[in-house]
C-alpha cells in the first residue's frame, strides 16, 4: 500500500480559520508542514479515505490525479470527511436542448465551446461506501441529483453495516467496517490489499468491546488514528488525545497485533492540543509515533 495523506488537521484546519493563539500564529510565520489542511488520503491511485473540501487543491499541491478514484470509504457525514459539492463535478456536458453529451478522450474544444457541464473526459465508476447517514447528507446537496448518479456522475452508494466486510476482487481490496464513538455513525476501517493490512481510524472516541474484538481478529501493517485532542489532559468521548492513542497502541502491543515492524501515525490534529509539527514529532517519538503533516507518502 501507499498512503498520500492530503489533509492533516481537524476541523478547524491549523492555523485554525478564526484563532491567533500561538500555534496558529507560528504555523502562519514558519509554514511547511506546520499548516494542515482537512482530513483525508489516498490508497495507491484509485481508493480515497474521506473527500475533504480541499482533497482536489491537495491533489494538485502534492501530484495526485484523483481521476482515477474508483473507491470511496467515508467514515461519517461531518463536513470536513465530506465534502458533497465535489461529487457535482463529475456531471457531464449538455447542450442548450439539454442533450447530454457522453464524454470522450477525443475532444474537439471548438464544439466543446457550445456545451454547459463540468466533465469533458470520461471517468471510472466511483463506488461510495459508508454508513447510510453519508447518502442522506449527500442528498441534503440540493444540486446533487440522484436520478443522475448512473447516467450523468457514475457513481453508487453502498450502505455499510458495522462489522460488515466487503470484498472487492476487481480492485484486489476488502475493508470492513468498525463503528467507533464519534456522537454521529462513523466508521473506521480495516483495510487488506496485496497482503498488507490498514486500520484507519478516524474519528475515534474510543471502541465499543466487540469492535475491539472484531480489530484484534486481524495482524497490521499500519494505523492511522486520529490525534485531535493530542496535549489535551482531559478526554473527551468524541475524539483521542495522546493519552488515548497510547491506550490504543498498548492494545496493539498487548495482543501482538503488529506483522512486523510497528507503524502508528497520528492525523486529525487540531492546534490548540497539538504543538507544531516538530515540537509535536519530538513529543511523540519516544513512543514510537510518527505524526503524518500534508503531502506525506508512506509504503508498506
Amino acid at each position: 500500500m501507499r498512503l498520500t495523506f492530503l489533509g492533516t488537521s481537524a476541523g478547524e484546519n491549523y492555523p485554525a480559520l478564526w484563532c491567533n493563539c500561538p500555534n496558529c500564529e507560528y504555523a502562519r510565520r514558519h509554514g511547511g508542514k506546520n499548516i494542515r489542511q482537512n482530513t483525508c488520503t489516498m490508497l495507491d491511485d484509485d481508493v480515497m479515505l474521506d473527500l475533504s473540501n480541499h482533497a482536489f487543491q491537495s491533489s494538485l499541491l502534492y501530484g495526485r490525479d484523483l481521476t482515477a478514484l474508483r473507491l470511496l470509504l467515508v467514515t461519517h457525514r461531518h463536513k470536513d470527511h465530506l465534502y458533497t459539492h465535489h461529487l457535482i463535478w463529475r456531471t457531464k456536458m449538455r447542450t442548450a436542448d439539454n442533450r447530454i453529451i457522453e464524454p470522450t478522450n477525443d475532444i474537439d474544444m471548438d464544439e466543446a465551446v457550445h456545451w454547459m457541464g463540468s466533465r469533458l473526459t470520461p471517468l471510472p465508476w466511483l463506488d461510495i461506501y459508508g454508513h447510510e447517514s453519508v447518502y442522506r447528507e449527500i442528498l441534503q446537496n440540493d444540486r446533487y441529483h440522484p436520478e443522475l448518479e448512473e447516467e450523468v456522475y457514475k457513481v453508487a452508494f453502498h450502505p455499510l453495516r458495522s462489522g460488515e466486510t466487503v470484498f472487492r476482487p476487481d480492485l484486489d481490496i476488502s475493508f470492513t467496517a468498525v463503528a467507533s464513538r464519534h456522537g454521529v455513525p462513523t466508521f473506521n476501517y480495516i483495510i487488506e490489499r496485496g497482503g498488507t493490512t490498514l486500520l484507519y481510524a478516524l474519528d475515534c472516541g474510543s471502541y465499543e468491546a466487540d469492535m475491539l474484538s472484531l480489530i484484534a481478529k486481524y495482524r497490521y501493517d499500519c494505523v492511522v488514528i486520529e490525534g485531535t485532542f493530542g496535549l489535551m489532559p482531559d478526554r473527551f468521548e468524541m475524539h483521542q488525545n495522546l493519552d488515548k492513542n497510547l491506550e490504543i497502541m498498548r492494545f496493539f502491543d498487548e495482543n501482538r497485533l503488529w506483522k512486523t515492524e510497528k507503524r502508528f501515525i497520528i492525523t486529525h490534529m487540531s492546534p490548540h492540543w497539538t504543538p507544531p509539527h516538530e515540537e509535536y514529532c519530538r513529543i511523540v517519538a519516544p513512543y514510537g509515533m510518527t505524526v503524518a503533516y500534508d503531502g506525506m507518502s508512506v509504503e508498506f
